[in-house]
């Protein structure tokens, strides 16, 4: 059945414009044109504005993108495994956030990781799981200040400073800004800690409801590849448990 721009907004709850503008990012298939060259949009335009309305919560448009374009080419493996891919992240990203919560809960965060002698940037980069590159970063950004080593001048890392890069990695999980970022860390210098406890609960609690908004987003990619006839109907069962209990 053959639909026009307003009947696909209606059945999704947005606005025409909205619909082009999903159009022109390339996030739904280009319509046929009819022919009085008006655009000409089908149940399908209206699955896949589902689909990507219900993604938007867990995922970045970027990333909603690169899905869809697969999903239009229909690589189902590649698909899914860039949902994976993305839990992945956010599993880590929680590992990441209990184990900062644990050393805030620490009577003394500056000794937790208990380093004999400051360390190399290699090294703190292996301790804490940020790249080199990204501490290099946050320094020129001027969250940290490593010591320099006075024979070479190399970059040097002591317990406290470990501790700080792993409050940067929690707030940053949480995608705040560089700027919060700063006053949280003032707040930690200030000797403030259940302030940034708070603060990182907070984070932590942000990522569980965004591992809600991703598993609906997953989901309704899913249901878009069944409607695509792109599951093998081999892989598609219903899971439907019937039980005959006899007592």
């Amino acid at each position: 059945m053959n639909l026009k721009i307003k009947d696909v907004a209606d059945a999704c709850g947005i606005s025409v414009a909205s619909v082009r503008n999903y159009e022109t990012y390339g996030l739904i298939p280009s319509p046929s044109r009819g022919t009085n060259n008006y655009r000409v949009y089908t149940k399908r335009h209206v699955n896949h504005l589902h689909c990507v309305l219900s993604m938007r919560a867990g995922f970045s448009r970027p990333e909603i993108l690169e899905i869809m374009q697969n999903l239009r080419k229909g690589d189902v493996n590649q698909v899914l495994l860039l949902c994976a891919s993305k839990q992945r992240n956010l599993m880590n990203a929680l590992d990441q956030a209990n184990q900062t919560m644990a050393y805030l809960n620490n009577t003394d965060i500056n000794v937790s990781l208990r380093l004999p002698k400051p360390v190399s940037i290699q090294k703190a980069s292996e301790l804490t799981g940020v790249s080199v590159t990204t501490l290099r970063h946050w320094e020129h950004e001027g969250l940290l200040n490593p010591h320099r080593n006075r024979n070479n001048n190399y970059r040097s890392y002591d317990q406290s400073l470990i501790s700080r890069i792993m409050i940067i990695k929690i707030i940053r999980s949480a995608v705040w800004s560089l700027e919060e970022v700063r006053k949280t860390l003032l707040q930690f210098e200030d000797k403030d800690p259940k302030t940034v406890l708070s603060i990182t609960l907070d984070a932590i609690q942000y990522l569980h409801r965004l591992n809600i908004h991703q598993h609906q987003g997953i989901h309704a990619v899913y249901t878009l590849l069944l409607q695509e006839g792109l599951v093998d109907e081999q892989y598609h069962h219903d899971y439907t448990f019937k039980f005959n209990v006899t007592l």
